[in-house]
Formats: structure tokens, sequence, C-alpha cells
């Protein structure tokens, strides 16, 4: 008799509060054991398909005015948005519209087009056994 007693008893407020969290705990430990496989790692964590979000790129540079030329972050836009790249001889050259960040010998879009690795390395695109192809500039110092 006891023990109808028990069965048939209706749960407390507190009771249910209890149920609910743990209810609530299970399907958030659920989501985070399903989520946790579909996060990208790496690099590939940051998505930049525009020159705005290139990072390090120098502003307002001018055509052959002075530059530091280094291994990565070598890209400059004048005040019309142009791209320019610091050549090895220390000045700002012409170069391909930058177009965001890439990984070197994937496929490209364009002839000439600029990018930059996510590390910083420039990069341009060219033809490379009939397939377009992001490749490390040759006329910077990297």
């Amino acid at each position: 008799m006891a023990l109808d007693y028990f069965a048939r008893r209706k749960p407390t407020e507190a009771a249910r509060r209890l149920e609910l969290r743990r209810f609530i705990a299970g399907a958030v430990i659920m989501g985070v054991s399903v989520a946790a496989p579909i996060i990208p790692a790496g690099k590939a964590l940051a998505f930049c398909d525009a020159t705005d979000c290139v990072p390090n790129v120098a502003r307002d540079v001018a055509p052959a005015a002075p530059c530091e030329p280094h291994h990565f972050y070598d890209f400059g836009l004048d005040s019309k948005s142009r791209t320019y790249v610091c050549s090895p001889a220390g000045v700002w050259t012409p170069a391909g519209p930058l177009v965001g960040v890439r990984e070197v010998a994937l496929p490209c879009d364009a002839m000439d087009q600029s990018a930059q690795e996510p590390d910083g390395t420039p990069l341009v695109c060219e033809q490379i056994n009939r397939t377009l192809r992001w490749v490390h500039r040759t006329d910077t110092p990297g």
C-alpha cells in the first residue's frame, strides 16, 4: 500500500524543475557534441571575399612612392581603392585587384587578380597547366 501511495503521488514543483534542468542539460550536451565536428579548423574559420576584410593592407598609397618591402602583408590601396604591391625595390607598383584571402594552389577566377594567404603571403592568379591557380607573387620580397 505504501508503494501505491508514492506511485500515485503528483510530482512537486521542485521535482518538475529538476527534471526540466536535466532535460535542458541533456539537450545542450547533445547539441555541443553534434556541432563540434562541424566547426572548421584553423585558417578556415575566417572567410574573406572582399578587399575590405584583407588584414594589414596599407591605405592611401601613391604609385611609385617609397614603401618598406616585407615577406608578408605587402598590399596597399590608393584613395580610389586601386591595388598596389610593395616591390623589392621599395616602391608601390600596380597590381591586379585584391579580391580577398585565399590559399595557394587553389583555383582562381581571373588572370592577374591579387589575394593574400591567411599568413599574409601575397598571391596572384596565373595560368598553370591550362588552369587558373593562386601562386606566390614573384614581384615581392616573399
